[in-house]
């Protein structure tokens, strides 16, 4: 590794800088995932360094063998077999070899997530793995992502051969390969609550405070509509208030009443643009104090009332 010159960034990808979903994904045919091994030592595949590029979907990048640098949001992370990355739409990342480096991928469609989400939104550590950690990640916590033990690598690498093994040109094939990606997140998900990163009992000893702000995030967003204070989330978690305040806001770079009141209006501006519940009806469900107290918020924050938001958007439809 001393005799590679490692750059410190990636150049940018001349021809695909941003990819589209629909350059994998036909409104044709069913196909909800495209999945692909990078291996250059393998007949037909491609080499490195994988430019930097974005594109408007997910992507799950599993590495199953070798080294190399992870280049994401103009930050580096080493990484070896076993560490899972899940790379959110509009992120721009790339990767760099240093030894026979293999990089399984597997693009999300549109298609996926409108039949497995809503059971997966539901699971456990999926809200982490998926939104929460890429978040953790672009903020310099290089070690808030997935790392799969020697066993939990193994059960998921026969699943690897199996959706490879998948891939005619067909609805059939298709399918089945949606259907062992999603068995593939779940098992993640499941590893991902069992390491140190997420403990199962939060009253256990906590080495690290990036699991315990990933544990408060997603608290906060399955209690969004209730009450949160300060004192609430740090009983949850078993740590003193001022311990809490002091993490969140070093990791998350942002204080965690802030955060909470810029989740509460990302809701609200969903519902004022996709119901036509009342004002007072959004406010209550995005967990503000009154429609007064909503209001005050949603103006500081978007320069008009959540009236006139709901207006502005029906308009531009």
């Amino acid at each position: 590794m001393n005799n590679i010159d490692i750059p410190d960034s990636l150049p940018k990808h001349p021809k695909h800088p941003f990819y589209l979903a629909t350059e994998f994904f036909s409104e044709n045919t069913m196909k909800s995932v495209h999945c692909f091994l990078h291996a250059p030592r393998i007949k037909g595949g491609w080499g490195y360094p994988i430019k930097a590029h974005k594109h408007e979907f997910y992507e799950i990048n599993l590495v199953t063998d070798g080294e190399g640098i992870h280049y994401i949001n103009n930050e580096k992370i080493n990484i070896r077999a076993g560490d899972l990355f899940i790379i959110p739409p509009n992120v721009e990342h790339g990767y760099f070899e240093i030894s026979d480096l293999h990089i399984f991928h597997a693009l999300l469609g549109p298609r996926f997530f409108s039949i497995y989400k809503p059971t997966l939104k539901s699971m456990k550590g999926f809200d982490s793995l998926f939104n929460i950690e890429p978040l953790l990640r672009s903020n310099k916590n290089h070690n808030s992502y997935l790392q799969l033990s020697k066993s939990q690598f193994e059960e998921v690498y026969q699943d690897l051969h199996n959706i490879m093994h998948y891939n005619e040109e067909d609805v059939y094939d298709y399918n089945v390969q949606a259907a062992i990606v999603f068995q593939l997140i779940c098992k993640f998900c499941k590893s991902y609550c069992s390491t140190t990163l997420f403990p199962r009992q939060i009253s256990q000893p906590i080495h690290s405070y990036v699991p315990i702000i990933i544990y408060a995030m997603e608290f906060i967003k399955k209690n969004i509509a209730n009450k949160l204070t300060i004192e609430i989330i740090a009983k949850e978690l078993s740590v003193s208030p001022a311990t809490f305040k002091r993490y969140f806001t070093e990791i998350a770079k942002i204080p965690p009443m802030e955060y909470i009141i810029k989740l509460r209006l990302r809701q609200a501006k969903k519902m004022l643009a996709n119901t036509d519940k009342s004002i007072t009806f959004i406010a209550y469900e995005c967990g503000f104090f009154d429609s007064s107290h909503f209001v005050r918020l949603f103006k500081k924050s978007e320069n008009i009332s959540p009236s006139e938001y709901r207006k502005q958007f029906k308009v531009s439809q």
